[in-house]
């Protein structure tokens, strides 16, 4: 092995074969200046010189081994310590994402360390939430009584190894715990009881520099660490900061977890308790509204009947004026008759008393009924009734009664906001999803754009002066949607203000 120049007169092993030429190059001048002479005494002088050396590496081989060894570890490679370093973080890493409790991974911690080091006790203290005192964090090979003693151990300047560093921020050194400041009382004779020496204790801290505890080294023997000891104390330090922060977030993560679904949790069951209530409220409603449908149609049922047979005396026939009031109070009744019976056809819908029977219907012949029956009213303002041509095979199924009295809602609400000589159009067409599509088409005053989300809505005017101006009992959109989405189908509305509007509805083909 090479030894540098300026380690060469600091070996043991030099000291002889350089003595030994020395001592015998001065003899051979004394006696003569012969060459002969002086070069036999100097051969003669390296040869005791070796013999020198190799007696003392005889007599101690370990220490000069060891000394090799402590220096090679004093001063270990960056890659080195940079693979070690790597290597505990990444076993913390794994350690933290298997959500091992973070005493076991604390505890794994300085059961490393201790193994690398002989004759050591590895500790870790923990600050409390105030960062004023430490508790036990993990010490699974120091005394029990020790660590009680220590339990809740203040941080402040001068409070044992731990206390200090903790309050410093920085790696304290005690190689004497006997003899240091530091140590003193109670805690001083009950770490000597339990052969602690020294105390080694660094601080363990956040990304941010905030105080997390200490990790700390108690040696059994009074010293100094070594460089590699330092090193590796440090990097105890680091990596039990990184599985005390990855831990917090965890549980901090897990705990706005938990508060998130007791939040969602509650908000379910309010929704829940909210959503029963308004079905109980409409299921009141709905009863109410069909018992006053009831008790309401029979009184004007009565007034309706005895109109008519005022009608038809003689003397009120001969009497204008009489004829025509009772004219009004007739179509004042048979309106609130249909709004009537129009609020109890919505109640039982609500209520689901509404039973559908569906069957395979045809449409044109339907639609031809239709047509015949309407275009009296249809004609009075010259209004126009049309039917694009279509196949007689397309079917639908529905409930025949429930579509007949969809379809005449439709017609007859485009006859009604239609414009006089207006045009009514329907359409058919089936599609290869298996629905068939009816179109109800006006050339109408059209609904405006900001309105239409609230046409099928019950008791909505949209435009008060045309409503006032056309009877309407406000709810009959809302049970033709109603009893459509009962066959399965829908109503769309596709309207513009002006022009008119289009309503489609969307039933089902038979089932083959």
């Amino acid at each position: 092995m090479l030894v540098p120049p300026d380690k060469f007169f600091c070996k043991k092993e030099m000291w002889f074969p350089l003595a030994g030429i020395l001592l015998f190059s001065l003899l051979g001048w004394s006696f003569d200046n012969r060459s002969i002479q002086n070069i036999a005494l100097l051969g003669f002088g390296v040869c005791v010189g070796w013999l020198g050396t190799r007696w003392l590496a005889g007599r101690n081989p370990a220490n000069t081994t060891d000394n090799l060894e402590i220096k090679k570890n004093i001063s270990p490679e960056p890659e080195k310590e940079e693979h070690i370093r790597l290597r505990g973080q990444n076993l913390v890493l794994e350690m933290v994402n298997q959500e091992l409790p973070l005493k076991s991974i604390l505890d794994t911690l300085t059961d490393s360390i201790e193994q690398q080091i002989p004759g050591i006790c590895c500790s870790i203290l923990l600050a409390n939430p105030a960062r004023t005192h430490l508790t036990h964090g993990s010490a699974p090979n120091v005394p029990q009584d020790f660590m009680k003693l220590i339990e809740g151990l203040k941080i402040s300047p001068r409070n044992g190894s731990c206390g200090t560093a903790a309050y410093r921020k920085e790696t304290v050194i005690v190689d004497s715990i006997e003899e240091s400041p530091l140590w003193g009382g109670r805690f001083q004779e009950k770490a000597l009881e339990c052969h602690f020496r020294a105390s080694w204790s660094t601080p363990i801290l956040s990304a941010e520099g905030d105080i997390f505890g200490t990790f700390a080294i108690y040696c059994s023997t009074p010293r100094k660490p070594e460089n590699n000891e330092l090193t590796l104390l440090h990097q105890a330090g680091q990596w039990a900061a990184l599985a005390i922060e990855h831990k917090k977030n965890q549980d901090e993560l897990a705990a706005h977890h938990k508060h998130l679904e007791q939040l969602v949790k509650e908000r379910t069951q309010s929704l829940e308790i909210a959503r029963e209530e308004a079905e109980q409220a409409n299921q009141a409603k709905s009863e109410f509204l069909s018992v006053m449908s009831h008790e309401l149609r029979t009184p004007l049922n009565a007034i309706l009947g005895f109109a008519q047979l005022l009608k038809m005396d003689e003397d009120i026939d001969t009497n204008k004026n009489k004829n025509i009031q009772l004219g009004y109070i007739l179509q004042a009744g048979e309106h609130l008759l249909e709004l009537i019976n129009e609020v109890l056809n919505l109640s039982e819908i609500e209520a689901g008393a509404i039973r559908i029977k569906p069957e395979s219907v045809s449409l044109q012949p339907m639609l031809t009924k239709l047509f015949s029956m309407l275009n009296p009213i249809a004609s009075r303002r010259e209004i126009c009734l049309e039917m694009e041509p279509t196949s007689p095979s397309i079917e639908v199924w529905a409930d025949p009664l429930r579509l007949n009295q969809i379809l005449t809602n439709l017609l007859s609400n485009a006859i009604k906001y239609n414009k006089d000589a207006g045009r009514v159009s329907i359409k058919i067409s089936a599609s290869q999803e298996g629905q068939v599509m009816v179109k109800v088409s006006d050339t109408g005053i059209g609904i405006p754009e900001d309105q239409q989300s609230n046409v099928f809505e019950p008791f909505v005017r949209l435009n008060d002066e045309v409503e006032s101006a056309r009877e309407s009992t406000g709810i009959g959109l809302t049970i033709t949607r109603q009893l459509a989405k009962l066959m399965g189908g829908n109503i769309f509305l596709k309207s513009r203000e002006g022009e008119g509007s289009t309503f489609t509805l969307v039933l089902p083909k038979p089932k083959q």
